[in-house]
């Protein structure tokens, strides 16, 4: 076997090695044998668009028991600025109770907090 110094230094360097158009095809050619097929897209179902994940996109509005867990969901919305409004109307009408409203693990607004 040959040894190539000079191609060895420059791919230990990062420079590339010019072949030419029937060694690039040949290695394209080579790749897509040993590269697995993509996978097949998705089906969608045709009530995909009803389906919703609350955690991945919206806001929602948890009800805190005593030792400040989440006892319930109270509201979910997929708009922060709609679920503000819906914390608020629920904090002002339970003054006594702690809400807490969050997007995904962020908490966006606390009762407790609040004042």
């Amino acid at each position: 076997m040959t040894s190539y110094p000079l191609r060895e230094q420059r791919a230990a360097a990062g420079w590339t090695t010019p072949v030419s158009a029937e060694t690039a095809a040949l290695v394209a050619d080579a790749l897509d044998a040993y590269a697995p097929p993509p996978p097949a897209p998705p089906t969608k179902s045709p009530d995909s668009r009803f389906s919703l994940n609350a955690y991945m996109s919206g806001s929602a509005i948890y009800s805190l028991g005593r030792d400040g867990e989440i006892s319930e969901v109270e509201a979910w919305a997929k708009s922060s600025l709609v679920a503000n409004a819906a914390f608020d109307v629920l904090v002002r009408n339970n003054p006594q109770e702690s809400y807490m409203q969050k997007r995904k693990s962020w908490v966006e607004r606390d009762s407790r907090e609040d004042g």
